[in-house]
């Protein structure tokens, strides 16, 4: 028999998560979001659509079932991406990512995306499991790039967490900006430096050049104030 210790906060709202001798109980309920904070828990745990996503949301929690056993022993590292909560943030578009370790290594483009799952909404936090890259060890950047697939397609990123399972390192990567397609964006850990020590200039000059161009000046009464001669939409 499986057992599943949430604690005694969920509100009613989650009565059984297990409680069958074949495995996981499919009775798991398609409730709403759910507090918890007690026992081992202090974090918001939904919305619960299945056993595999409550798994992966509170991955403190072991469930034993006989011949099956879900944990994350092959897992290297959870992966957090927050959409930003900006009008038409969210994308329908495919997002890929390049993790790059202080040694060197980077791992091969990783598709982030949860099958049956609408990703990268407005204002939401995803988490994905990342498995096979357990030889890159601290993550000290990112590649991040999309395409422009699907009817909406533009990406607001406010930040990309990545903890490491077996060392529970956490490597913090803030991005708050709009991702253009097919254009690759490199993000250090905990990003921030003065311009003139950027470790990727080519990147910032990139993203200068194409400011200048979205925001061009003219000056419509002469000896008047320079403005802006049309706002990107």
């Amino acid at each position: 028999m499986a057992t599943c210790k949430l604690g005694t906060n969920v509100g009613g709202l989650l009565k059984r998560v297990c409680n069958n001798s074949n495995g996981l109980s499919r009775s798991l309920r398609r409730c709403a979001w759910t507090s918890v904070s007690t026992g081992k828990f202090s974090h918001t745990v939904g919305p619960i659509r299945s056993h595999d996503t409550l798994l992966s949301t509170t991955h403190r929690c072991n469930v034993n079932s006989g011949k099956r056993n879900f944990s994350y022993r092959d897992v290297d590292y959870v992966l957090n991406v927050k959409t930003g909560d900006q009008l038409h943030a969210g994308t329908d578009a495919n997002i890929y990512i390049i993790l790059h370790s202080e040694s060197g290594e980077k791992s091969e483009p990783i598709k982030l995306d949860y099958l049956f799952r609408d990703d990268f909404e407005r204002g939401q936090l995803d988490q994905f499991k990342l498995k096979s890259i357990a030889h890159l060890q601290d993550i000290h950047k990112i590649e991040l790039y999309r395409d422009d697939k699907g009817v909406a397609s533009d990406w607001y990123v406010d930040y990309i967490e990545l903890e490491s399972v077996a060392s529970k390192k956490r490597f913090i990567f803030p991005a708050f900006r709009w991702i253009k397609p097919d254009r690759h964006y490199i993000i250090h850990h905990m990003d921030n430096c003065l311009p003139q020590m950027d470790p990727e200039p080519y990147y910032r000059t990139t993203e200068l050049n194409q400011k200048r161009e979205d925001y061009q000046c003219l000056m419509k009464v002469k000896g008047g104030p320079a403005q802006v001669s049309c706002f990107p939409c």
